[in-house]
């Protein structure tokens, strides 16, 4: 533990999870999460992680991506989405999550519970167009754990933008997952130089302690 300016400040993983925590549950969709790896560890991993959480009095926030209608998105995003689709023809292209669409429903075994808070959100990122930030002030809580999907996207992106936000992240790796083996390891790699990185048994290890 670092003391400095007045302040208890953490350095080690044990001495970050023993802190109010907020647990992050990214895109566990059935048009995202189930095209994971790993999805299986995944449906196994987080409901302990959830479970936990809520036993310990850890928020639960749940991410839950939707698309626009493309007329409304801008440029750069609609731009995104027709090079990701294979170049074709631009004004056939749908948006991949509406709002109620088989895609953009939860998967079951990992979907939130009635006291669980769903975000929605149109970016791979958190913190850009949603109130995640204020709900973390609210409560008191700097510190974030994420699992879901995808490693090296959302993950990746909110993990990076959250030091500028002024959020301690942990990133749970056997409870987040990519579309390729590769790149989940890739995504890992970069995280690492940027959160702590643990696994769910740690977590619970943890949070079971304090």
């Amino acid at each position: 533990m670092l003391s400095a300016f007045g302040r208890s400040i953490p350095t080690t993983l044990s001495e970050v999870l023993s802190e109010p925590s907020a647990l992050v549950v990214w895109d566990m969709q059935e048009g995202i999460a189930r095209r994971s790896t790993n999805i299986e560890t995944l449906l196994d991993t987080i409901p302990k992680l959830t479970d936990a959480a809520r036993r310990h009095h850890h928020p639960v926030i749940y991410s839950q991506h939707f698309s626009a209608p493309l007329e409304y998105e801008d440029r750069a995003w609609v731009r995104a989405l027709w090079e990701s689709s294979g170049r074709g023809d631009a004004s056939a292209m749908l948006p991949p999550y509406p709002p109620g669409s088989p895609g953009w429903q939860f998967v079951a075994r990992t979907a939130p519970h009635p006291d669980d808070l769903v975000i929605p959100k149109t970016r791979p990122n958190f913190f850009v167009g949603t109130p995640f930030r204020s709900v973390l002030a609210a409560r008191g809580i700097d510190t974030v754990l994420m699992t879901g999907v995808a490693t090296e996207r959302g993950v990746l992106t909110t993990v990076r933008d959250a030091a500028n936000q002024g959020i301690m992240m942990v990133v749970v790796t056997d409870a987040v997952g990519s579309f390729s083996a590769a790149a989940h390891e890739r995504g890992l790699q970069d995280l690492g130089r940027l959160a702590h990185l643990c696994s769910a048994a740690d977590v619970l290890a943890a949070w079971n302690q304090a």
